[in-house]
């Protein structure tokens, strides 16, 4: 009996010290802080929690009734790598670990907590503060994008900083979570998001795919958005930048956008064209990339996200050919010409590399053979051609010198036209550097402002006088070298327009008392900088046209 005992107690001893173990693995932390980083400068807000434990640990839950539906995407991190995305049931947000572990990171992504009224931009910022079932002692500090902003609701009274609201939290009780409320001046700061993307992804051949996005973007303040910038994979070569008036030039003044290649990835940078500068405005531009392939029958398509949160995004894919898909769900297919469409789920959101996914397709190509009946068409175009040149040269040898003497003429005719349409055309750059002129008189107060308004009719409506008659006289004239170049103007006086109008805007929100004297002077010196360029530019372009 004693010797029972004896085998007993060590057995058990062991029992104990695996299940305290066991325990303390499985168990939420007893001890924990949080580093919570909030930054509101995209037009989403991204919350990461930096969480440090004194034992190991394989899940987290937070309470998050009442700010469920603010919810886009969540997800863990162990040392810098998304191991796993967060799972909403009821109220609660569950991260799950592979294995245990004492410091993570989790990371929740906000929208639709931005709303315009009266003149001012609202943003509700949700803070989860501590997880469900312990108390927890929160550093937090949120990042806004301008010091212009009043904290209309403060329940944890954060302190403001510049453009920071930083906080240190005590036992905060379990499962807290909390709005702060903050109002912003709309006209101090840019701010704008992807509204849509439409990803076409065309397939030709086995050796590469390339891959067109379509972006809609939308201002959410009334400051312009100069430009943006995209992350893509470093094996993936930006072939272009287009808008709707055509191709971006690559690292030029206007309209220019550059690639910068930085560690594993390459960084696009769009100055964009017409970009928002209310809130609403929408601009659209498309980025043209190829993917190389290395592959005779399967392959992957890689659904890449971006630095933006996009939830609203369709993919389709189109093969020269047909195709079959592995993973992935057919929603409709169109026969266009030799080519199929392939319109697929998508899987929202796209962010980062954090929903990014890869699409096994096996597609079948069409070879490039000319049909028979093709050659025979050609034969009876060739024979056509041939009587008509015999023709020609029979019927028309006697008008020789006629034709010459045209030709002599309608080469001194081209070159008036040509010394034309550079008049016009300078007289359009000469009117707008005379409506910077008429602007600065009024800033001046050397005019009022109906006789300013006066001079800029009549001055714009001599501008567009002018386009008329040059364009008129560039279209009877086959040159398609003369009509990039006015194409290139045209766009150039666009631009310069929009710009003027913010002159204008600027001038008019000062007058309001909407924004101070400090600022109106730096917007007005900043859009001035960039007139000038533009006037710059066109001048370029116009001593072009010169033969």
């Amino acid at each position: 009996m004693v010797r029972s005992m004896a085998f007993k107690k060590p057995v058990i001893l062991i029992l104990v010290i695996i299940t305290l173990i066991l325990s303390n693995i499985n168990a939420m932390p007893t001890n924990i802080t949080i580093r919570e980083n909030v930054d509101i400068s995209y037009g989403f807000i991204i919350e990461k929690l930096e969480i440090h434990s004194s034992n190991s640990f394989q899940f987290i839950k937070f309470n998050i009734t009442g700010i469920k539906d603010y919810i886009a995407l969540s997800y863990i991190e162990v040392n810098d790598s998304v191991v796993s995305l967060g799972k909403i049931s009821g109220n609660e947000l569950l991260f799950e670990l592979p294995t245990p572990e004492k410091a993570v990171k989790t990371v929740i992504v906000f929208d639709n907590v931005f709303d315009l009224r009266n003149n001012s931009l609202y943003i509700d910022v949700p803070l989860v503060l501590s997880p469900i079932g312990l108390l927890s002692n929160t550093t937090l500090i949120v990042f806004t994008p301008t010091r212009y902003f009043t904290v209309i609701e403060n329940p944890i009274n954060a302190s403001v900083n510049g453009v920071f609201i930083k906080a240190n939290l005590t036992e905060v009780e379990s499962g807290k979570n909390t709005f702060i409320r903050l109002k912003f001046n709309p006209y101090a700061f840019s701010l704008f998001y992807v509204s849509r993307l439409n990803r076409t992804v065309l397939i030709e051949s086995n050796n590469y795919i390339k891959i067109i996005d379509d972006f809609e973007i939308t201002g959410l303040t009334y400051v312009k958005t100069k430009g943006i910038y995209l992350h893509y994979p470093k094996d993936i070569e930006i072939l272009g930048v287009e808008g709707p008036l055509g191709p971006y030039v690559k690292d030029g003044v206007s309209s220019s956008y550059s690639v910068e290649i930085k560690n594993d990835k390459k960084i696009l940078n769009i100055k964009l064209r017409s970009p928002p500068q209310n809130y609403g405005d929408k601009e659209y531009f498309r980025v043209i990339t190829i993917f190389k392939v290395n592959s005779s029958n399967m392959f992957s398509i890689p659904v890449f996200g971006y630095d933006f949160l996009i939830k609203n995004y369709s993919l389709v894919v189109k093969v020269k050919g047909e195709a079959q898909f592995k993973n992935v769900k057919v929603i409709q297919k169109q026969k266009e010409g030799v080519y199929t469409l392939y319109y697929l789920e998508a899987r929202s959101p796209l962010y980062k590399d954090v929903t990014s996914y890869n699409i096994d397709i096996v597609p079948k190509f069409i070879t490039g053979d000319i049909p028979p009946y093709i050659y025979s068409s050609l034969g009876i175009i060739f024979s056509i051609l041939v009587i008509a040149a015999l023709y020609f040269v029979y019927s028309k040898r006697g008008e020789k010198q006629i034709v010459k003497m045209k030709e002599e003429v309608f080469e001194k005719e081209e070159e008036d036209v040509y010394s034309k349409i550079y008049e016009y055309e300078k007289a359009r750059v000469q009117i707008l550097e005379t409506l910077i002129d008429n602007w600065k008189s009024l800033e001046g107060k050397k005019i009022s402002r109906q006789t300013y308004r006066q001079r800029h009719s009549r001055l714009l409506k001599k501008e567009k006088e002018y386009a008329v008659k040059a364009n008129e006289i560039a279209r009877k004239i086959s040159d398609s070298s003369l009509r990039k170049e006015l194409n290139i103007i045209d766009e150039n006086i666009l631009d310069f327009k929009r710009l003027y109008k913010m002159l204008e805007k600027t001038m008019t929100n000062f007058s309001k008392g909407i924004i101070t004297k400090r600022e109106y002077r730096r917007r007005i010196d900043d859009i001035m900088r960039d007139l000038e360029d533009r006037i710059e530019k066109l001048y370029e372009t116009v001593e072009s046209l010169q033969k």
